[in-house]
């Protein structure tokens, strides 16, 4: 299966603070995703293992409790090249961005961002059927 969906994209979504976890949440569902959510690596695991294939795109925290979401990013890069991942961060970007600057499926956001900045950038990674998202 291809990371560029034809249909509901199912979008994974991990964040360890539950404020901005629920928001992003919330507004990509109300934008017309399927969202799950995960509030560590491990929690994010259980998920990928449940249905790693079934997932178009995966946006994660880089400071989480149990890890850090940018070495998640290589790992799941490594399995699935084709599934894009939006790495979030309050510090660091330039560094992010330099450490993931050849990889075409990887963008990275500063906090505070939008649903509709990660619906933006999943454009910029080659997802389609956003036409009416956002």
């Amino acid at each position: 299966m291809s990371g560029v969906e034809v249909g509901k994209p199912r979008i994974l979504v991990i964040e360890d603070e539950a404020m901005i976890r629920l928001d992003l949440v919330d507004s990509l569902q109300h934008l017309g995703f399927e969202v799950i959510a995960a509030f560590s690596l491990g929690d994010a695991h259980r998920h990928l293992a449940d249905g790693a294939a079934d997932f178009s795109a995966i946006v994660t925290d880089i400071g989480l409790p149990d890890g850090r979401g940018d070495a998640f990013a290589v790992q799941i890069r490594a399995q699935r090249p084709d599934v894009p991942v939006i790495l979030a961060t309050g510090y660091a970007v330039a560094e992010l961005r330099e450490q993931f600057r050849s990889d075409p499926k990887v963008a990275v956001v500063t906090k505070p961002y939008s649903a509709e900045q990660i619906v933006a950038n999943l454009r910029k990674l080659g997802m389609r059927d956003l036409s009416s998202r956002a």
